[in-house]
């Protein structure tokens, strides 16, 4: 098995191009199985590429005891003949400075870790050991997600400076073969919390495919190698539409994209948001906080052809219909569209502290908001309740708090579709006159809370849910 992990390896290497002979490579080690094989790998597997390698511990500062992985990590690259780097960062700060999830932040600081001990040493690439295990649980976990193509391609194989040389490789393989070489290695003591999402599938939904199906893991893995390479051949389409339709645009010092609608609306259905993803992706300078019901919403939004129209704010970009152009602006540096259709531009929106108490004058209400690890119950918020808890690492902060505007949405938590925030206050028998009174709570991404009457379904409290947001209405 040894031989054929290392042909399956050095067969990954060459088809991605990931490795030239004589390269410096920086190799994520976390003291796992799975980075001590690839460390093992690349310094007696692939001899014949002669690399110059430096094994990197990246301690997140999560947990005391890392003290044995650092010194494991240290040990192994020096048997290997490699070199030895230890970088502390500090998640704590960035998830209380950005609101991040924990794991987010800490991938956030480690791949940041690695690029700078990259730059440091003189590294062209850095190599990190997802396997093919770790490929079938991202697919599996985006297919649950609700992901598209580019979802179920997984985990890259080559990106910018980084390479994952065992993506043909399962975990199960990568614990053989340190058992047949003798390598000690240690196992991270979070990865059977069930906390996590991914945990959970790893621990539950995996072994039970893998029961009905022996080959379920590979097949998955095998279904984002498909799927990256159809992506790709799409992404060429789009690239010559979007280059006939998607142009920058500057307004009173503001730079946008512009989109126009007709043309947006006649292409196929698949084709159309991928437009709106890519102008969504060049006003932001990426995708994120952009998901399928907020293309939805754009391209019904896209049907208007008279007046300006601000089609709402998703992940820090503000989307206009004006007579019939979609422009994408991020958010806070748009111009100020004029008129009468301009609702969005007439409704001052208070921006909530966090935590504290900030009074909302237009609404006569008071917000109290706090953070709190004390986890309540799961699920949905019921009419008439002037709190709720939201799970703070789906927020994304600044949050305003505003009258609701014609046109509003979200999709309820505990629910599959999208609903008018005007029918939420209907079904929950608020009387007409108190309507425009009511606190509609928004993140950058869009509303979170409609108070007494909805939470969004994207922010709702989950099992895997660590700290959360408390906001209660006091008045009227």
């Amino acid at each position: 098995m040894s031989d054929d992990l290392l042909s399956r390896v050095g067969e990954t290497v060459k088809r991605f191009g990931m490795l030239a002979p004589n390269e410096r490579v920086v190799v994520a080690c976390s003291g796992g199985a799975d980075s001590t094989c690839l460390l093992h790998v690349l310094a007696r597997g692939l001899v014949h590429l002669s690399l110059s390698l430096i094994a990197v511990y990246v301690d997140h500062g999560l947990r005391p005891g890392t003290e044995k992985e650092r010194a494991l990590v240290e040990r192994h690259a020096r048997a290997l003949g490699a070199a030895y780097a230890c970088v502390r960062v500090d998640v704590p700060a960035r998830v209380e400075a950005t609101g991040e999830s924990v794991q987010e932040a800490a991938r956030i600081l480690r791949y940041q870790a690695l690029q700078r001990v990259a730059e440091e040493r003189g590294a062209t690439r850095i190599a990190v050991g997802h396997t093919l295990t770790d490929q079938a649980e991202t697919v599996l976990l985006n297919l649950l997600r609700g992901a598209g193509p580019r979802g179920l391609a997984g985990i890259a194989p080559v990106m910018g400076l980084v390479v994952r040389p065992l993506l043909a490789v399962s975990r199960a393989e990568t614990e053989a073969y340190c058992a047949r070489h003798r390598l000690e290695y240690v196992d991270d003591p979070s990865n059977e919390s069930d906390i996590y999402l991914r945990n959970r599938l790893r621990l539950e939904l995996m072994p039970a495919l893998a029961r009905l199906n022996p080959g379920a893991e590979r097949h998955l893995a095998q279904l984002a190698d498909i799927m990256r390479e159809e992506d790709a051949l799409i992404e060429a389409l789009v690239d010559r539409r979007a280059a006939e339709l998607v142009t920058r645009v500057e307004e009173d010092g503001a730079e946008g994209v512009r989109l126009p609608g007709p043309a947006l609306l006649e292409a196929p259905r698949g084709l159309a948001r991928r437009l709106v993803r890519r102008a969504y992706s060049m006003a932001r300078g990426d995708e994120r906080g952009l998901d399928f019901d907020h293309v939805e919403r754009i391209l019904a939004g896209a049907a208007r052809r008279e007046g300006t129209v601000i089609l709402g704010r998703f992940g820090g970009v503000e989307v206009w219909n004006e007579y019939g152009e979609l422009y994408f602006w991020p958010a806070g540096a748009a111009p100020r569209p004029s008129g009468p259709k301009s609702l969005e531009a007439q409704v001052k929106r208070t921006k909530l502290d966090i935590p504290g108490e900030t009074f909302v004058a237009e609404l006569g209400v008071t917000i109290r908001a706090e953070l709190t690890r004390e986890k309540p119950d799961e699920g949905t918020v019921s009419p008439g309740e002037k709190a709720a808890y939201l799970d703070w690492s789906r927020v994304s902060p600044p949050l305003f708090a505003r009258p609701r505007l014609p046109g509003d949405r979200l999709q309820p938590a505990g629910r599959s579709g999208v609903k008018k925030v005007k029918d939420l206050l209907i079904d929950a028998k608020v009387p007409r006159r108190f309507r425009e009174k009511v606190p509609v709570v928004e993140d950058r991404e869009g509303i979170v809370w409609v108070a007494g009457c909805a939470l969004a379904e994207r922010v709702r409290v989950r099992a895997e849910s660590q700290e959360f947001l408390r906001l209660c209405v006091e008045g009227e």
